[in-house]
């Protein structure tokens, strides 16, 4: 049996029509949604004993930060800001790492605060968007 946490639907449908019309900032924000998604997933994987949808999580988390975040950084233009969300993400790599090697639902939640943290940063007002 495969435990399946389901987020609120923060779908691009309800963020923005479709992915192509979706500001940089607000896919930023989708991949932070379903990064905190999968940790609440790999949160109750842990808790239940269950490897390998703990794996899954974790290799979910893993690719929206490596293949989304960390490769939408643009450090020409954003400078000292995108070097340290840089080192960030590469923080938070390392800590799912040890997070699914040694089953540490301490190191789950402790990512889950940091992406929550940041996320506030990503969200921008405009008048033709639902906020998100």
């Amino acid at each position: 049996m495969r435990l399946r946490h389901r987020c609120p639907s923060a779908s691009a449908a309800t963020v923005c029509a479709s992915l192509a019309e979706c500001s940089p900032a607000e896919l930023i924000l989708l991949a932070y949604d379903r990064i905190g998604c999968q940790l609440r997933d790999a949160e109750m994987a842990i808790a239940a004993g269950q490897t390998a949808a703990l794996t899954h999580a974790i290799q979910q988390a893993t690719d929206l930060i490596s293949q989304g975040l960390v490769a939408s950084l643009d450090v020409e233009r954003g400078g000292d800001i995108a070097r340290k969300l840089g080192l960030i993400y590469d923080f938070a790599l390392r800590k799912l790492v040890q997070a699914s090697l040694w089953k540490d639902a301490d190191v789950v939640r402790e990512l889950a605060v940091l992406f929550g943290g940041l996320r506030p940063a990503w969200v921008v007002r405009r008048p033709d968007r639902v906020e998100v």
